[in-house]
C-alpha cells in the first residue's frame, strides 16, 4: 500500500514537472525553428517574438493538448500586423514533426511560393488547415489528396492557378469543409470531381475562371451539402435546379454572376427536398426557356430568409405571395428586369417581416399602398427607383427603422408629408430625385438628423431644405428646382459635407461664404444658379482642394460602394461616379453665371482639383499662372469670359490635362504649343481674335491684333511678337537684299574701269589654277591605271 502511494506521488510530480515545464523539449526547438524560418537570415523582423521561455504551451497562438504537445497553432493574421510585413516563405516540413499536430490555422499571413502548399502534403494527421489570403500560387497539389484525415480545407483569396483535378480530392473522405473561392482556377468541372466527398457539407468554388457547362452528376453524390456556392465564374448552358432536387440538407445556394448560365427551375416538373435559406441567382438567365417568370418553387421554401433575383430577364407581374407568405422573409432583390403591374398588395391584416425590399429599374406602374408602413413595419432598406409609380408619397411611407429610401426617377407628386419628415428618425440616405415634388424639402422640425445623403434634385421645391440640424450629412443634391433667395441664408457650415450640388436653380447674391469653412468638400456645383460678384480667394483654403482625400475613415460605407450615384459633367461629358472613383474625384463648377472680377491667383493653390469650370461668365484680367500648381488637374474650362493676355506656357506642363477650353475670350499672343498642348484642337482655342499659332490656322502676323493690356504687363514675361514675325516681311527683305547685292556689284564693275580690269584678271588667273589643277589630276589616274 506504501509503494502504491509512493508511485502515485511520483507520477504526479512527473506530471507536474511536465506541466510547469510547459511543453516537450522537442516541440519547443521545433517551434523555435519554424521562427526562424519566417524571420529575415539577419535576425528577427518582430514575428513571434514573444515565443521564448521554457514553457512553449503557453506561447500565443500555441495550444498543447493532455500530453503537453502541441496540438493546435493558432497564427490568424501574425505577419500582416507587423509593420515590416513581407512574404513569407516558412518551412512546412517541420510542423510536420510535430506528431500530435491537428489544426492550424496560418489565415492573412502573406504566405508566398508556389511549392509551398505541397509542403503542407507531409501534415498527415491535420484535420484542419486554413490558409486563406495568403499569396500562394501555383496548381494545387494532387498530393493534397493524402490527407485522408482533413476535415477543413480553406484555401479561399490566394493566386492558386490550374484545373480543379478530380484526383487531387479522390482521397478526401473525411473532407466536409472545401473552399477554394477567390482564386485564378480554370478549367471545367469534371462530373467525378467531388463523387467521393460523400461528408463534404460547404462547397465554395466562386470568384474564379471556371467555365463550361455543369454536369447533372457534379453534385449527385453530395448528399450532406449545405452551402453551394459557383458564383462570379464562367459557367455557361443549362442548370436545371432539378439536378439538385434531392439534396435534401442544402440551406443556401449561390449561382450569382454567371452571366452566360441558363437557370431553369419550371422544366422540367420536380419537387425540392431542400427549404433553403438563401438562394442568389443574380445576373444569370432565369427561365429563358419557360416565359422568364419569377420560380414558382420559391413559394416552398417557407425557411427563405434571403432572396436574389436582380439582372435575370424576368418578366410578368410580381405575385403577392413572394412579399407576405413567408415567415422568416427578411431580404428581396428583383431590380434590374423587366417586372410590371401594380405594386402588389397584402390580403387584409397581412404584414410582411422583410426589412430589405429592392424592386428598382422595373415597369412597377401605380401608387405605393397607403399603409405601407403598417405593411412593412421592419423595413430598414427600401429602393423602389426607376419604375413608373406615381401618385403622392404616403404620410405613413416611413417608420422610426427605416434608413434607406430611394424613390427617384418615378412619377411622384404634391408635397413631401410633414409626418414622413418627422417620424423617419434613423434615415440616413433619402433620394427623391427626378419627381415632381414641391414645395418645402425639409421642415424645420424635422427630425431626420441622421441623414448622410439627401438628393432632391430634378424636383419642383421652391424652398430650400432645413438642414442646419443635419451634422452628419455627406452629401447634397438639390439641382434643377425652383429655389430662389440667397443661399447664405439657410446652408450652415457642415464640416462633414463631401458633395454640395446647388446648380440649376434661381438664387441670388454671391458665392456663400459657408462653403469655405466646409473643411471636407470635394464636390461643388454651383452652376447656373444666377450668382454675381467675384470669386473668393478663401475657396483656395479648402482641405481638400490643396491635398488629396484620404483615407475612407470619415466615410459612411454605404455611401461609397456604389449604392449612392453622383452625376458630374467633366471633360464635357456627363460622368456617374460610385464607390471608389467618387471618393477620389474632385471637382468645382460655376459656370453659367454672372461671376466678376479676376481670377484668384491663390486657386492655383488647389492642388487637389480635377476639374475647374468657370465658363460663361464676365471674369476678366489674365489666366493666373498659378495654374501650373494644379498638378492633378485633368479638366479646365475658361471659355465665354472677358479674359485677357497671353495663355502662361506654364500651364503646358499639368501632365493629366485632358481637356482645355479656353474659346471666346480676349486672349492674345503664340499658343504655347508644347506638352500637353499638342494634344488640343482648334476648338480649345477659337473665339480669341488675338491668338495665333497651333492649332489655329492663323499664323502668327503682323495683321494679328494685339490687345494694348498686353503691354502694359510686359507680355507676362513672354517675348514679344510684332512685325518680325511677319512672313511679308520676311519675304521683302529677302528680295530688297538681293537687288541691292547683285545689281549694285554690276553697277559698281560698270561704273569703275580699274575695279573691272582687275576683275577679270583675277577671274583669268582662277580658271587657269582649276584648269591646270584637273589636268594634274586625271594625269595621275591614266599613268597609273591605264599602262596596258
Amino acid at each position: 500500500m506504501k509503494g502504491s502511494y509512493i508511485l502515485v506521488v511520483v507520477v504526479s510530480l512527473l506530471s507536474c514537472f511536465v506541466e510547469c515545464e510547459g511543453c516537450l523539449k522537442e516541440e519547443r526547438w521545433l517551434l523555435l525553428q519554424f521562427k526562424s524560418s519566417i524571420n529575415p537570415p539577419n535576425g528577427s523582423n518582430g514575428v513571434l517574438d514573444e515565443w521564448k521561455g521554457g514553457r512553449c504551451c503557453k506561447w500565443r497562438g500555441v495550444e498543447c493538448n493532455n500530453s503537453s504537445r502541441v496540438f493546435r497553432l493558432f497564427l490568424i493574421g501574425t505577419n500582416s500586423r507587423m509593420d515590416t510585413a513581407r512574404t513569407w516563405y516558412p518551412n512546412i516540413t517541420i510542423l510536420a514533426q510535430l506528431k500530435e499536430l491537428k489544426e492550424l490555422y496560418l489565415d492573412d499571413n502573406q504566405i508566398g511560393g508556389s511549392d509551398t502548399l505541397q509542403a503542407f502534403c507531409e501534415l498527415q494527421k491535420l484535420t484542419l488547415l486554413e490558409l486563406s489570403s495568403n499569396s500562394l500560387e501555383g496548381n494545387i497539389p494532387q498530393c493534397m489528396g493524402n490527407m485522408h484525415s482533413l476535415e477543413l480545407l480553406q484555401l479561399s483569396d490566394n493566386h492558386l492557378h490550374g484545373t480543379i483535378s478530380p484526383s487531387t480530392f479522390s482521397g478526401m473522405h473525411s473532407l466536409q469543409y472545401l473552399d477554394l473561392s477567390g482564386n485564378q482556377l480554370q478549367g471545367t468541372i469534371s462530373p467525378s470531381t467531388f463523387s467521393n466527398m460523400h461528408s463534404l457539407g460547404l462547397l465554395r468554388l466562386s470568384s474564379n475562371q471556371l467555365e463550361g457547362t455543369i454536369s447533372p452528376l457534379t453534385f449527385s453524390n453530395l448528399t450532406m451539402i449545405q452551402d453551394l456556392s459557383l458564383s462570379d465564374n464562367k459557367f455557361t448552358g443549362l442548370f436545371p435546379l432539378s439536378m439538385i432536387a434531392n439534396i435534401s440538407r442544402l440551406l443556401s445556394l449561390d449561382l450569382s454572376n454567371n452571366y452566360q448560365l441558363e437557370v431553369e427551375t419550371e422544366s422540367p416538373t420536380w419537387v425540392p427536398r431542400f427549404q433553403l435559406f438563401d438562394v442568389n441567382v443574380a445576373n444569370c438567365k432565369v427561365n429563358k426557356r419557360s416565359g422568364s417568370n419569377i420560380p414558382s418553387f420559391i413559394f416552398t421554401q417557407r425557411a427563405i430568409v434571403s432572396l436574389d433575383l436582380s439582372n435575370t430577364s424576368l418578366g410578368g407581374v410580381i405575385p403577392s405571395w413572394l412579399f407576405y407568405n413567408f415567415t422568416r422573409f427578411r431580404s428581396i432583390s428583383l431590380r434590374s428586369n423587366s417586372l410590371n403591374g401594380p405594386f402588389p398588395l397584402p390580403p387584409q391584416n397581412t404584414t410582411s417581416l422583410l426589412d430589405s425590399l429592392d424592386i428598382s429599374k422595373n415597369h412597377v406602374y401605380g401608387p405605393v399602398p397607403v399603409h405601407f408602413s403598417n405593411i412593412f413595419p421592419l423595413l430598414t432598406y427600401c429602393d423602389m427607383s426607376t419604375n413608373a409609380l406615381q401618385g403622392k408619397l404616403p404620410s405613413t411611407m416611413g417608420t422610426e427603422k427605416l434608413e434607406v429610401l430611394f424613390l427617384h426617377n418615378n412619377f411622384f407628386s404634391g408635397e413631401i408629408p410633414p409626418s414622413l419628415m418627422r417620424n423617419m428618425t434613423s434615415l440616413e440616405h433619402l433620394v427623391l430625385s427626378n419627381n415632381k415634388l414641391q414645395g418645402e424639402m425639409i421642415l424645420e422640425d424635422s427630425t431626420m438628423d441622421q441623414l448622410v445623403s439627401l438628393k432632391l434634385d430634378g424636383n419642383e421645391f421652391t424652398i430650400p431644405p432645413n438642414i442646419s440640424k443635419t451634422p452628419w450629412l455627406q452629401i447634397l443634391d438639390i439641382r434643377n428646382n425652383h429655389l430662389s433667395g440667397n443661399i447664405s441664408s439657410w446652408l450652415p457650415v457642415l464640416t462633414k459635407l463631401h458633395v454640395l450640388f446647388l446648380g440649376g436653380n434661381h438664387f441670388e447674391g454671391s458665392i456663400p461664404w459657408q462653403i469655405c469653412q466646409m473643411r471636407s468638400l470635394q464636390y461643388l456645383d454651383l452652376s447656373n444658379t444666377n450668382l454675381g460678384g467675384t470669386i473668393p480667394s478663401c475657396l483656395a483654403t479648402v482641405p481638400s482642394w490643396e491635398t488629396e482625400p484620404g483615407p475612407y475613415d470619415d466615410l459612411d460605407f454605404g455611401l461609397w460602394n456604389g449604392r449612392i450615384a453622383i452625376d458630374i459633367i467633366t471633360k464635357g461629358i456627363l460622368y456617374n461616379y460610385t464607390g471608389v472613383p467618387l471618393h477620389w474625384m474632385t471637382s468645382i463648377d460655376l459656370s453659367l453665371n454672372k461671376l466678376t472680377g479676376t481670377i484668384p491667383f491663390e486657386l492655383g493653390n488647389m492642388t487637389a482639383v480635377r476639374a475647374l469650370n468657370l465658363s460663361h461668365n464676365l471674369l476678366e484680367g489674365p489666366i493666373p499662372t498659378s495654374f501650373q500648381n494644379m498638378k492633378d488637374l485633368e479638366s479646365l474650362d475658361l471659355s465665354h469670359n472677358n479674359l485677357i493676355g497671353r495663355i502662361p506656357q506654364e500651364i503646358t506642363k499639368l501632365n493629366f490635362l485632358t481637356t482645355l477650353t479656353l474659346a471666346f475670350n480676349n486672349l492674345s499672343g503664340e499658343i504655347p504649343y508644347q506638352g500637353k498642348f499638342f494634344t488640343f484642337s482648334g476648338s480649345s482655342f477659337e473665339g480669341n481674335p488675338g491668338l495665333c499659332g497651333k492649332p489655329l490656322t492663323i499664323n502668327c502676323s503682323s495683321d494679328i491684333p494685339l490687345n494694348p493690356n498686353d503691354e502694359k504687363r510686359g507680355g507676362g514675361g513672354e517675348e514679344e511678337h510684332g512685325i518680325l514675325d511677319n512672313d511679308l516681311f520676311f519675304y521683302s527683305c529677302l528680295a530688297i537684299s538681293y537687288c541691292m547685292g547683285f545689281w549694285g556689284v554690276i553697277a559698281f564693275l560698270f561704273f569703275n574701269k580699274d575695279w573691272r580690269r582687275k576683275l577679270f584678271t583675277t577671274m583669268d588667273a582662277v580658271q587657269d589654277w582649276c584648269f591646270g589643277k584637273c589636268w594634274r589630276v586625271m594625269h595621275f589616274f591614266t599613268s597609273r591605271f591605264c599602262k596596258w
